[in-house]
Protein backbone atom coordinates (compact mmCIF):
# COMPACT_ATOMS: atom_id res chain seq x y z
CA UNK A 1 0.00 0.00 0.00
CA UNK A 2 0.95 3.68 -0.29
CA UNK A 3 -0.44 6.93 0.32
CA UNK A 4 -3.50 7.34 -1.76
CA UNK A 5 -5.39 10.94 -2.85
CA UNK A 6 -8.53 11.29 -4.17
CA UNK A 7 -10.98 14.31 -5.85
CA UNK A 8 -14.09 13.83 -5.04
CA UNK A 9 -16.59 16.33 -7.14
CA UNK A 10 -19.79 16.54 -4.51
CA UNK A 11 -22.28 18.07 -7.05
CA UNK A 12 -20.81 17.54 -10.32
CA UNK A 13 -19.94 20.56 -12.15
CA UNK A 14 -22.91 22.33 -10.84
CA UNK A 15 -22.19 26.24 -9.37
CA UNK A 16 -23.67 29.37 -8.33
CA UNK A 17 -21.77 31.49 -10.32
CA UNK A 18 -21.21 32.29 -13.92
CA UNK A 19 -17.41 32.81 -14.69
CA UNK A 20 -17.00 34.41 -18.16
CA UNK A 21 -14.12 31.32 -18.13
CA UNK A 22 -15.63 28.54 -16.60
CA UNK A 23 -15.12 25.06 -18.86
CA UNK A 24 -17.04 22.91 -16.30
CA UNK A 25 -20.56 25.13 -17.29
CA UNK A 26 -19.44 25.10 -21.44
CA UNK A 27 -18.83 21.03 -20.59
CA UNK A 28 -22.04 20.55 -18.83
CA UNK A 29 -24.10 21.82 -21.63
CA UNK A 30 -22.59 19.27 -24.46
CA UNK A 31 -23.50 16.07 -22.04
CA UNK A 32 -26.49 13.96 -22.68
CA UNK A 33 -27.23 14.44 -19.28
CA UNK A 34 -25.66 17.64 -17.60
CA UNK A 35 -26.05 16.72 -14.66
CA UNK A 36 -26.40 13.86 -12.09
CA UNK A 37 -26.88 15.76 -8.93
CA UNK A 38 -25.24 16.23 -5.42
CA UNK A 39 -23.58 12.86 -4.48
CA UNK A 40 -25.62 10.23 -2.00
CA UNK A 41 -24.34 8.74 0.57
CA UNK A 42 -23.76 5.54 -0.95
CA UNK A 43 -21.63 6.75 -3.56
CA UNK A 44 -19.28 8.67 -0.78
CA UNK A 45 -19.15 5.75 1.71
CA UNK A 46 -17.77 3.72 -1.45
CA UNK A 47 -14.95 5.88 -2.18
CA UNK A 48 -13.93 6.72 1.51
CA UNK A 49 -13.58 3.31 2.69
CA UNK A 50 -11.41 2.10 -0.87
CA UNK A 51 -9.15 4.74 -0.62
CA UNK A 52 -8.69 4.94 3.25
CA UNK A 53 -8.02 1.10 3.22
CA UNK A 54 -6.25 1.19 0.77
CA UNK A 55 -4.00 3.84 2.18
CA UNK A 56 -0.39 3.79 3.78
CA UNK A 57 0.54 6.94 6.49
CA UNK A 58 -1.80 9.35 4.86
CA UNK A 59 -4.84 9.76 2.45
CA UNK A 60 -5.57 13.23 1.39
CA UNK A 61 -9.14 14.06 0.09
CA UNK A 62 -9.90 17.06 -2.18
CA UNK A 63 -13.34 18.37 -2.90
CA UNK A 64 -13.85 20.88 -5.93
CA UNK A 65 -16.93 21.47 -8.20
CA UNK A 66 -18.11 23.08 -9.70
CA UNK A 67 -18.86 24.47 -6.32
CA UNK A 68 -18.76 21.88 -3.65
CA UNK A 69 -20.15 23.94 -0.78
CA UNK A 70 -23.35 23.55 -2.67
CA UNK A 71 -23.82 19.86 -1.49
CA UNK A 72 -24.28 21.50 1.89
CA UNK A 73 -22.61 21.17 5.44
CA UNK A 74 -24.43 18.26 6.28
CA UNK A 75 -23.17 16.48 3.54
CA UNK A 76 -19.85 17.17 5.22
CA UNK A 77 -20.13 16.77 8.43
CA UNK A 78 -21.56 12.98 7.62
CA UNK A 79 -18.25 12.28 5.19
CA UNK A 80 -15.61 13.17 7.84
CA UNK A 81 -17.59 11.32 10.30
CA UNK A 82 -17.83 8.53 7.31
CA UNK A 83 -13.81 8.77 7.18
CA UNK A 84 -13.42 8.54 10.53
CA UNK A 85 -15.01 4.87 10.99
CA UNK A 86 -13.08 3.32 7.98
CA UNK A 87 -9.56 4.92 9.43
CA UNK A 88 -9.36 1.57 10.94
CA UNK A 89 -5.32 1.80 10.29
CA UNK A 90 -5.00 5.54 12.11
CA UNK A 91 -3.27 6.92 9.34
CA UNK A 92 -3.50 10.81 8.76
CA UNK A 93 -6.46 12.40 6.59
CA UNK A 94 -5.68 15.47 5.19
CA UNK A 95 -8.50 17.54 3.74
CA UNK A 96 -9.29 20.23 0.45
CA UNK A 97 -11.80 22.08 -0.63
CA UNK A 98 -11.86 24.69 -3.02
CA UNK A 99 -14.28 27.30 -3.34
CA UNK A 100 -15.86 30.54 -4.42
CA UNK A 101 -16.78 31.67 -0.88
CA UNK A 102 -20.16 32.81 -1.59
CA UNK A 103 -21.60 30.37 0.86
CA UNK A 104 -19.19 30.56 3.38
CA UNK A 105 -20.40 31.61 6.93
CA UNK A 106 -19.50 31.12 10.74
CA UNK A 107 -20.80 27.67 10.60
CA UNK A 108 -18.34 26.42 8.27
CA UNK A 109 -15.54 27.71 9.21
CA UNK A 110 -16.35 26.17 12.75
CA UNK A 111 -16.49 22.77 10.34
CA UNK A 112 -13.14 23.51 8.56
CA UNK A 113 -11.27 24.92 11.39
CA UNK A 114 -12.25 21.29 13.68
CA UNK A 115 -11.50 19.42 11.03
CA UNK A 116 -8.14 20.58 9.86
CA UNK A 117 -9.26 21.42 6.00
CA UNK A 118 -6.94 23.78 4.19
CA UNK A 119 -9.31 25.97 1.65
CA UNK A 120 -8.42 27.34 -1.68
CA UNK A 121 -10.13 30.48 -2.05
CA UNK A 122 -10.86 31.59 -5.76
CA UNK A 123 -10.30 35.62 -6.44
CA UNK A 124 -9.01 37.52 -9.13
CA UNK A 125 -7.42 40.07 -8.74
CA UNK A 126 -8.88 43.27 -7.69
CA UNK A 127 -12.33 44.12 -7.45
CA UNK A 128 -12.48 45.86 -10.42
CA UNK A 129 -10.92 42.82 -12.29
CA UNK A 130 -12.39 39.94 -10.37
CA UNK A 131 -15.97 41.52 -10.96
CA UNK A 132 -15.61 42.00 -14.35
CA UNK A 133 -15.33 37.95 -15.08
CA UNK A 134 -16.48 36.35 -11.54
CA UNK A 135 -20.22 36.66 -11.70
CA UNK A 136 -23.25 35.62 -10.13
CA UNK A 137 -25.84 33.63 -12.74
CA UNK A 138 -27.51 36.76 -12.28
CA UNK A 139 -24.82 38.75 -13.80
CA UNK A 140 -23.29 39.96 -10.47
CA UNK A 141 -20.59 41.11 -9.30
CA UNK A 142 -18.99 38.77 -6.74
CA UNK A 143 -15.83 40.37 -5.09
CA UNK A 144 -17.35 41.58 -1.78
CA UNK A 145 -18.87 38.14 -1.15
CA UNK A 146 -15.61 36.38 -1.79
CA UNK A 147 -13.25 38.83 0.39
CA UNK A 148 -16.36 38.69 3.28
CA UNK A 149 -15.17 34.67 3.09
CA UNK A 150 -11.52 35.73 3.58
CA UNK A 151 -12.37 37.89 6.35
CA UNK A 152 -14.34 35.02 8.10
CA UNK A 153 -11.51 32.29 7.53
CA UNK A 154 -8.99 35.23 8.86
CA UNK A 155 -11.47 35.50 12.19
CA UNK A 156 -11.71 31.76 12.98
CA UNK A 157 -7.93 30.70 12.22
CA UNK A 158 -8.67 28.50 8.84
CA UNK A 159 -5.66 27.57 6.86
CA UNK A 160 -6.75 28.85 3.29
CA UNK A 161 -4.70 30.36 0.25
CA UNK A 162 -6.12 32.56 -2.68
CA UNK A 163 -6.21 30.51 -6.02
CA UNK A 164 -6.45 33.07 -9.24
CA UNK A 165 -6.94 32.32 -12.82
CA UNK A 166 -4.34 34.32 -14.77
CA UNK A 167 -6.08 35.55 -18.04
CA UNK A 168 -4.71 38.25 -20.21
CA UNK A 169 -5.64 41.17 -18.78
CA UNK A 170 -4.32 40.02 -14.93
CA UNK A 171 -1.43 38.95 -16.63
CA UNK A 172 -0.81 43.01 -17.79
CA UNK A 173 -1.29 43.93 -14.06
CA UNK A 174 0.39 41.45 -12.12
CA UNK A 175 2.35 43.92 -9.68
CA UNK A 176 -0.64 45.80 -9.30
CA UNK A 177 -2.40 42.72 -7.92
CA UNK A 178 0.62 40.90 -6.45
CA UNK A 179 0.43 43.80 -3.84
CA UNK A 180 -2.94 44.34 -3.77
CA UNK A 181 -2.84 40.61 -2.36
CA UNK A 182 0.16 41.75 -0.21
CA UNK A 183 -1.86 44.31 1.39
CA UNK A 184 -4.88 42.35 2.26
CA UNK A 185 -2.59 39.83 4.07
CA UNK A 186 -2.87 37.32 1.06
CA UNK A 187 0.01 35.96 1.15
CA UNK A 188 -0.11 32.40 0.18
CA UNK A 189 -1.05 32.29 -3.16
CA UNK A 190 -1.77 30.00 -6.51
CA UNK A 191 -1.85 30.80 -10.07
CA UNK A 192 -3.52 29.01 -12.77
CA UNK A 193 -2.80 30.07 -16.72
CA UNK A 194 -5.60 30.43 -19.05
CA UNK A 195 -4.83 30.26 -22.18
CA UNK A 196 -7.77 30.98 -24.97
CA UNK A 197 -9.79 34.36 -25.52
CA UNK A 198 -12.16 35.23 -23.21
CA UNK A 199 -15.77 36.11 -25.23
Amino acid sequence: MKPMSVLIKPVSGNCDMKCAYCFYRDEQTHRNVSSFGMMNDRTIKNVLRKVILHSAGVCSIAFQGGEPTLAGIDFFLRTVSYAKRFNRNNIRIDYALQTNGLNINEQWCRFFKENHFLVGLSIDGTREIHDKYRRTVSGHGTFSQTAKAAEVFDRHGVAYNILTVVHRELAARTDEVYTFYKNRGWHYQQYIVFLFEIH
